[in-house]
């Protein structure tokens, strides 16, 4: 999702907080996108540097990515889990604007919907920790997801609004990361439907 002025400011920002020399920079995108910062940039004042960052991964359409690994790699970071969780917040709502307008392939959609149930399925059994209003909002997308005579690209386009709802910053980042995988394939299915809208 391309960056409006004001997130580019804003992510600007939680970039220096949370990495704030040039090696702790580079060591973040070695690790976690397995990209040189030397080959992205040719500048070497920090701000500069993460300025340059931003505008090259917009360009080259992997700002989500570049985003998401910053998280993951600086959860404690208070400047930049504000700014993921409100990018993320606008993320799902335009991705959920998009899709009424996409009509999904039934099969794709099948294997999506498919693909979503045993990723519910899987974290409602392997977490231990996750909280009853949690549980219930999985278990509630699961009897959506297997209503009878229901198309699933219908099945599909009814899940998605669940999504912001659901994730959430404020459970186990165990359990955020496991919400993330359940819904990865809807996602992925609504991909095109979201970057054709741009």
């Amino acid at each position: 999702m391309t960056l409006n002025p004001d997130q580019r400011k804003q992510l600007k920002v939680a970039f220096l907080d949370a990495f704030p020399t040039p090696s702790e920079l580079r060591m973040f995108l070695k690790e976690e996108l397995d990209k040189n910062l030397d080959e992205l940039v040719s500048v070497s004042n920090l701000r500069e540097i993460v300025f340059e960052l931003i505008r090259n991964a917009e360009a080259n359409g992997w700002e989500t990515k570049l985003i998401f690994a910053a998280r993951k790699s600086n959860p404690g970071n208070p400047k930049l889990a504000a700014f993921v969780r409100a990018y993320e917040r606008e993320y799902w709502q335009k991705l959920a604007r998009e899709v009424n307008s996409y009509e999904a392939e039934e099969a794709d959609a099948n294997q999506a919907i498919v693909d979503v149930k045993a990723e519910v399925i899987r974290v409602i059994d392997n977490q231990p920790n996750i909280n009853d209003e949690l549980k219930g909002l999985l278990l509630e997308i699961r009897d959506k997801l297997n209503e009878p005579g229901t198309p699933a690209a219908a099945k599909a386009k009814l899940a998605l609004p669940l999504i912001p709802g659901i994730v959430s910053y404020e459970v186990e980042l165990d359990t955020e990361n496991s919400l993330r995988r359940v819904f990865q394939p809807i996602k992925q299915l609504y991909k095109k439907a979201f970057d054709e809208g741009k």
